[in-house]
C-alpha cells in the first residue's frame, strides 16, 4: 500500500516543479523584455535628440547660406539692392558712411527658423565679415554656426610686382598700420605715426627681387623690415631663394608658391566707366571733386585733395602715363581717398613711355597698375601710403618709403565671397 501511495503522489510533485519552472521562465522573460523596451525607448529618445540637433544645425547652416547669398550678390555694395541700406522685413542693417557695417535677419517661414548676425570685421570695409547663424528646430532646440566670409582681394600683398623689383640706395621701409583703426596716426612725413604699429607688410612678385644695388648693411636693413617675401611661380625653396637676391642671407623670410599670382584685370571692379571724364587735360592739382576720371596722361602737381571729406574719393585711369611732379598727393592724409588703375599696356602703344615717374612725391592711395612700370631714378624716391600692385618697380635713389595700410588692402575686391572657418559654437557665446 505504501508503494502504491508513493506512485500516485510523485506525479503531483513533478507538476508543481514544472509550474515553478514555468513561472521563473516567465519572470525572467518579463524582466528581459522590460530591459529591452527601456533600451529601445532610450535609443529612440537619443535618435530623436540627435535628429533634433541635426535639424537645428541644418537651420543654422541655411542662415549661413543666406548671408553668403546676400554678400555675393551685392559685391558689398548697398546700391545693388541685395544688401539694402534700409530695413526690409526682418532684415535690419546698420549703415556707417554709406556702407552696411552689420545686419541682423530672422527668418521663420515654411519650416525654416534661423537668425543671422553679420558684422564687417574690421569695421569700415566690405571684404571681411564675421557671421553667426542660430538655427532652431521644431522642438525649440538651438545650434549656432559661426564662419568668416571673405571676398577675393585685389591686393594679396601690401606691395606686389608682376615682373620684378629693383632697388638701390639707403632704405627705411616698410612700416605698416591701419588707417581705419587709427585714423589720426599720420602726423608728418618725417614723423609719420602716433599710436600702435602692429601690422605686418608682405612684398611679393611673380618675377624676382634685385637688391644688388644695396650695400651689405642696407640690404639687411631693408629685408628685416618686411614680414616676408612671397615668391610666386617658384615650386621649391631653392628657386625662391635664388629669385630673391640675398633675401635669405640677409635674414629675410622667403616663401615659395608653386603658382603665379593671378592679376585681376578683366574684372568689372577695376575696369574704367563707360562715361569718360578728364579734368583740366589730365592735370590734377588743388581740390579735386570726387568722381571717376579717364585720361590719356595723368599728372599730379602740388598738393592734391579730394573735396567733400567723408565718403568722397577719386578713381583715375591713365591710358598712357602717370606722372607726379614733386606732388604731395595728400588726399586728406587718407589712402582710402584715391585709386589709380593702369591695367593693360595700350595697343597700339602710346607715344613715348607708359611708365610712371614718381620722384619726390608723397602718395596716399591705392595703386592697382599691373600694366605699368613705377620708377623713380632720382635723388629721392617716393613716399607711398596704401597698397601697390605694379608691373615693375625700379628705384635708384635714396630712401624708398612704403607704408602699408591694411585698410586700403581690404578696400578693393572682386565682390566674390567665400566661406572660411565654418564651425559650431555654443549658443549664447559670441566670441568663439
Amino acid at each position: 500500500m505504501l508503494a502504491i501511495g508513493r506512485l500516485f503522489r510523485e506525479p503531483e510533485r513533478e507538476e508543481e516543479g514544472s509550474i515553478i519552472i514555468a513561472i521563473l521562465i516567465i519572470v525572467i522573460l518579463s524582466v528581459s523584455l522590460t530591459a529591452v523596451m527601456r533600451s529601445v525607448q532610450g535609443g529612440m529618445k537619443l535618435a530623436r535628440t540627435d535628429q533634433d540637433r541635426t535639424s537645428a544645425f541644418q537651420q543654422a547652416s541655411g542662415g549661413m547660406d543666406q548671408a553668403l547669398y546676400r554678400l555675393d550678390k551685392s559685391g558689398g555694395n548697398i546700391s545693388a539692392g541685395v544688401l539694402p541700406g534700409t530695413a526690409v522685413g526682418s532684415y535690419v542693417p546698420t549703415v556707417v558712411n554709406g556702407k552696411v557695417a552689420s545686419w541682423t535677419e530672422h527668418v521663420t517661414a515654411g519650416g525654416v527658423d534661423y537668425e543671422i548676425t553679420a558684422t564687417a570685421t574690421p569695421a569700415g570695409q566690405t571684404a571681411e565679415w564675421r557671421v553667426q547663424s542660430v538655427g532652431r528646430d521644431k522642438s525649440g532646440r538651438l545650434r549656432q554656426a559661426v564662419a568668416r566670409i571673405e571676398a577675393e582681394l585685389l591686393f594679396k600683398d601690401g606691395f606686389f610686382t608682376v615682373d620684378g623689383f629693383y632697388l638701390s640706395g639707403n632704405q627705411h621701409s616698410p612700416r605698416a598700420y591701419d588707417s581705419t583703426a587709427y585714423p589720426t596716426q599720420f602726423v608728418s612725413k618725417l614723423n609719420p605715426f602716433q599710436g600702435p604699429d602692429d601690422r605686418e607688410a608682405s612684398i611679393g612678385t611673380n618675377g624676382s627681387f634685385d637688391l644688388s644695388g644695396l650695400q651689405s648693411g642696407e640690404r639687411e636693413n631693408f629685408v628685416e623690415r618686411w614680414a616676408g617675401f612671397n615668391m610666386y611661380g617658384r615650386a621649391t625653396q631653392s628657386a625662391a631663394d635664388a629669385a630673391c637676391d640675398g633675401c635669405s642671407a640677409a635674414g629675410g623670410t622667403v616663401r615659395p608658391f608653386a603658382d603665379q599670382l593671378k592679376v585681376l584685370t578683366t574684372d568689372a571692379a577695376v575696369r574704367p566707366p563707360a562715361v569718360v571724364s578728364c579734368p583740366r587735360g589730365g592735370i590734377f592739382t588743388g581740390t579735386v571733386q570726387p568722381g571717376d576720371y579717364v585720361c590719356t596722361n595723368v599728372t599730379f602737381q602740388g598738393t592734391v585733395n579730394v573735396a567733400n571729406t567723408g565718403t568722397g574719393r577719386i578713381r583715375v585711369w591713365p591710358k598712357c602715363r602717370l606722372y607726379m611732379d614733386g606732388a604731395q598727393v595728400n588726399l586728406n592724409q587718407s589712402p582710402l581717398k584715391v585709386q589709380i588703375y593702369f591695367l593693360d599696356p595700350p595697343n597700339p602703344p602710346c607715344s613715348g613711355t607708359n611708365d610712371s615717374g614718381m620722384c619726390d612725391a608723397v602718395v596716399f592711395g591705392m595703386l592697382y597698375v599691373p600694366g605699368m612700370t613705377v620708377q623713380c631714378n632720382g635723388s629721392h624716391q617716393t613716399f607711398m601710403y596704401g597698397a601697390v600692385m605694379a608691373q615693375f618697380y625700379s628705384g635708384t635713389g635714396n630712401q624708398f618709403e612704403f607704408y602699408f595700410d591694411a585698410s586700403s588692402q581690404r578696400q578693393l575686391h572682386t565682390g566674390k565671397y567665400r566661406v572660411f572657418d565654418w564651425r559650431e559654437c555654443p549658443t549664447g557665446v559670441t566670441n568663439c
